[in-house]
């Protein structure tokens, strides 16, 4: 095989040496600083979101916290002005019906648990009226 031949195969080897280092040097000296700066620019960009999420993290809790405090606040107000009718109505004393205070409840509980539930809300499909291959007229 004229492949194998020792008068062939030295400068077949130097040759395949030659061309693989400067293949090598090419590709350490050109591209690997663009992929360094590609690498850099993520980590940049990866930390710069990261720090932007605990930054909107910490927003959203402060304003769960004062959004709780309100709500108790509220609460407290609305649990003394109704404690506060009440003892004047037993004072009064005039006959309450609780049941219709029961049917007031629920009646309120059951509209908030409808429209304002977001698990609710999200089982709801919305589809223009253009992908609704159906038309009624």
């Amino acid at each position: 095989m004229p492949q194998l031949d020792y008068i062939i195969i030295f400068p077949q080897i130097f040759w395949l040496m030659l061309i693989f280092t400067i293949m090598y040097s090419g590709l350490l000296h050109f591209f690997l600083p663009v992929f360094v700066k590609l690498i850099r620019s993520r980590k940049l960009i990866i930390s710069s979101n990261v720090n932007k999420t605990i930054g909107i993290e910490k927003k959203l809790l402060e304003k769960q916290i004062f959004l709780n405090k309100v709500l108790n606040k509220n609460l407290f107000f609305i649990k003394t002005k109704f404690m506060k009718n009440i003892m004047t109505s037993l004072s009064i004393k005039r006959e309450i019906n609780m049941q219709s205070i029961d049917v007031k409840i629920i009646k309120a509980l059951y509209n908030n648990v409808l429209y304002c539930n977001n698990q609710v809300l999200n089982c709801i499909i919305l589809e223009p009226r253009l992908l609704n291959l159906k038309f009624k007229k």
